[in-house]
């Protein structure tokens, strides 16, 4: 795989989720439709985690009300800046890209966990209230799919 087919390829996959993002500081209700899909978590995680990840997930999200979401979306929307940073698993092994990025260093030990060759993609909000990050977004085949905190589904 060459460098610059895997540079143009984070590219477009950043450009993309920019897009998402936009959305998603408008409305957070949005984040509802990024929950994964059922088939989702056999192309994410390793045939090992799979089910713990589904409960994990299934419990995750019921958690999460439409409060709770709003409560995590800056207030001014006209002063809020948006970064995303995109990963492939392997880099999140090798680790330059958590610390350079300022990514949670939870996420070093997530290669034992997800499936090779995946980009993870983190976003977060920057506004004079402070920062609000998420985390865990994935592209799989037409749609994304969030992962939301994944490296706490190690820990249950």
């Amino acid at each position: 795989h060459d460098r610059g087919a895997q540079r143009k390829q984070f590219q477009m996959t950043t450009a993309e989720f920019n897009e998402i993002a936009k959305t998603l500081l408008a409305n957070p209700k949005e984040f509802e439709r990024y929950q994964p899909r059922p088939e989702d978590f056999a192309l994410v995680f390793r045939p090992e985690y799979v089910n713990d990840a589904k409960k994990f997930f299934e419990k995750t999200f019921k958690r999460a009300t439409p409060e709770d979401k709003k409560s995590l979306h800056p207030d001014n929307e006209d002063k809020t800046s948006i970064k995303v940073v995109s990963a492939t698993v392997e880099q999140l092994k090798e680790g330059s890209v958590i610390d350079e990025n300022g990514l949670p260093d939870d996420y070093s030990d997530i290669h034992k966990y997800f499936n090779p060759g995946l980009t993870v993609v983190f976003l977060e909000f920057v506004s004079p209230q402070g920062i609000s990050g998420f985390d865990g977004f994935i592209k799989l085949g037409d749609h994304w799919s969030w992962f939301p905190k994944a490296y706490d589904l190690l820990e249950d």
